[in-house]
């Protein structure tokens, strides 16, 4: 079956759902919208929704189909008058998952749980235990250290060493503890660091000053008070790219976020120095100044990547100024300043 492209549309009253199924059997197509679910089917097309508020299909409208444009909409009538779904743009989350395009965690959400309705009929000792602080445990020596996001994925280390090889500095991955990682990364640093290189750059900025004053996107959106919008085909991608959710504790969280915000860095980097186009320099300049894709660091605090950023952006790159890497900072805080969109956009 095929996932069809879709819109999601809200009124005060009413949630429009557009999809584009020019193939679509019209005989055989059908509707649920059950509390917060949405089915569609229309071989070869079928959509399965999940959407932030309840809706109902209404009594008294129905479905149209646009023979000419292929486009099903239909208005889901809200369960609560008024209410506001919100970044129905972002159609992505709304999917349920594609197991096909996601990496397999250690541990994943498969399906909401609801609380049972007799709990008060646990005794007392038990609704102590369940509510008991945990605490994670250190990783074990005979565990296998994992990379990838939030450390879930363990096993063909040796094979992605050598394959991305000019850009992933850790040399035995799967041997190197987690806590580990950071030391050598600041060894290896300091050993690279070219003190002519940064020199030059220092005496003669007059390309680098352009490069700083060079306007950026995010920041025309700041200064204009403007929201970010996704275009169409970055939505389609969202569609394309699919859902999952995880389950993380707070720190897996915190530092999934972190890691975010390294690599975020790196591409506001190769943003500026090339003016807003990515050159066939591009995808090593991301990975080599980011510490979360070359040595698979695991980051706790803000400090922690913000150091490890300007110490990679006066090492590795074409240009290496300090005034630069600064500025490429203020980049990173406007970008996540702007939200979820934003981000989208840059990854």
């Amino acid at each position: 079956m095929l996932t069809p492209n879709f819109e999601l549309k809200q009124t005060d009253r009413h949630v429009i759902l557009e999809i584009k199924a020019p193939l679509a059997n019209i005989a055989r197509t059908e509707l649920v919208a059950d509390d917060f679910n949405v089915f569609f089917s229309s071989p070869p097309y079928y959509l399965r929704l999940k959407l932030p508020g309840q809706v109902r299909e209404s009594l008294t409208e129905s479905g149209t189909y646009d023979v000419d444009g292929g486009i099903f909409t239909f208005r889901l009538e809200k369960v609560i008058e008024g209410q506001d779904f919100e970044d129905l743009d972002l159609i992505g989350k709304f999917l349920f998952a594609h197991k096909k395009y996601q990496a397999r965690p250690k541990i994943e959400v498969l399906d909401d749980v609801l609380p049972s309705s007799n709990s008060e009929s646990e005794d007392e000792d038990e609704e102590q235990f369940w509510i008991a602080q945990q605490t994670v445990p250190a990783e074990s020596p005979l565990t296998t250290p994992g990379y990838g996001f939030a450390n879930k994925i363990t096993g063909n280390g040796e094979a992605l060493r050598e394959e991305f090889y000019e850009i992933i500095e850790l040399m035995d991955l799967e041997g190197t503890p987690v806590a580990e990682r950071r030391l050598r990364r600041e060894r290896e640093e300091l050993a690279r660091f070219s003190d002519d290189h940064y020199l030059a750059d220092f005496m003669e900025p007059s390309e680098i000053n352009a490069i700083i004053e060079f306007k950026a996107p995010w920041e025309e959106l700041l200064d204009n008070k403007l929201e970010c919008k996704l275009t169409q085909d970055e939505t389609e991608y969202l569609k394309d790219l699919g859902n999952r959710d995880y389950l993380l504790d707070a720190q897996a969280a915190k530092s999934a976020l972190l890691s975010l915000a390294d690599i975020v860095f790196a591409y506001a980097y190769n943003f500026r120095t090339f003016t807003g186009e990515n050159t066939v320099e591009s995808a090593w300049t991301i990975n080599k100044l980011s510490a979360t894709l070359s040595w698979f660091q695991t980051f706790e605090t803000a400090v922690e990547v913000k150091v490890a950023c300007m110490r990679r952006s006066l090492i590795y790159p074409l240009y290496r100024h300090y005034a630069l890497s600064m500025k490429v900072l203020e980049d990173t805080v406007k970008i996540l300043k702007l939200g979820r969109r934003q981000i989208l956009k840059c990854l």
